[in-house]
């Protein structure tokens, strides 16, 4: 059955509805999402957010961008150093914002494969943007993977310049999926050294979490509905401390609630994935 509803915009009160009748409506809090508490992030409930006409729109504040998006990019990033730490569905990220901010990709791929880090600029905005991958366990495939690239989240972060803005995204999930929780909580840990010395050497770096997302491809057996809900809490326990400096983006719903089959998420969803982190960012 196809729903029909409406949304209604500019209410004096700062909130937004989707009704689907008169008496059935979400609330949406139209207030920018950069303006958000960061706290916030770490404990939202179900439903985050809904599609509408191709758009992820968040109930807790407005994720709009800028038109042209690509606008939003520039204007975003202009000065900055974004720093991607995960896995392929992190290079993914690392293709599109290439992409928007035509970059230069500056490192050479040893192999077809692209574990070794991964840079690219644009000089005329002072932009940078790196990819790495985070700890074993990380599965790659026969001698693709050199062991000089595979490095903890915290060495990563060390290896930081300040000398621009810094931007963080770290990810970790599927791989460490197989893995038991306590190694999770290990990496975990780590990585929050990690931002804890990132913050004293740049109180102003923007530092995101990268939640988990939806996958239902028969290919990867592991109950990831199940494991992600462990993760979470992993990253909950061990960040709670700092949970007002850094923001927890919430990529469960917008893939769960679409169904998303593969590991890598397709286009639609990455193009929103991206522009919720911008939202959180962008002022």
């Amino acid at each position: 059955m196809l729903l029909q509803f409406r949304i209604i915009d500019e209410l004096p009160n700062n909130k937004q509805y989707l009704c689907l009748s008169e008496d059935q409506c979400l609330q949406s809090d139209m207030t920018p999402c950069h303006k958000r508490p960061k706290r916030d992030t770490w404990r939202e409930t179900s439903p985050s957010g809904f599609y509408y006409q191709g758009r992820w729109r968040t109930l807790q504040c407005s994720n709009k961008l800028d038109h042209p998006v690509s606008r939003s990019y520039v204007n975003c990033l202009r000065g900055c150093h974004v720093l991607l730490i995960g896995d392929s569905n992190l290079r993914s990220w690392f293709i599109h914002i290439n992409h928007m901010l035509n970059m230069t990709i500056t490192t050479e791929k040893i192999n077809i494969k692209w574990y070794t880090t991964l840079e690219a600029e644009n000089v005329k905005l002072n932009a940078s943007l790196a990819l790495a991958v985070h700890a074993n366990p990380f599965y790659g495939g026969y001698n693709a993977l050199p062991k000089t690239s595979v490095q903890s989240v915290a060495w990563q972060l060390d290896q930081v310049n300040t000398t621009r803005h810094i931007v963080v995204v770290i990810h970790m999930y599927l791989h460490l999926a197989r893995t038991i929780p306590d190694e999770y909580r290990a990496h975990v840990k780590e990585a929050k050294r990690g931002i804890d010395r990132l913050f004293k050497r740049a109180p102003n770096a923007a530092v995101f979490i990268k939640g988990p997302h939806g996958v239902t491809t028969s290919s990867f057996q592991a109950p990831v509905d199940f494991i992600r809900k462990i993760q979470e809490q992993i990253l909950f326990e061990e960040f709670k401390n700092i949970i007002d400096k850094v923001v927890f983006l919430n990529q469960w719903d917008m893939t769960a609630g679409s169904a998303s089959i593969p590991i890598h998420t397709n286009k639609d969803h990455l193009n929103n994935m991206v522009d919720l982190f911008l939202s959180y960012f962008c002022h």
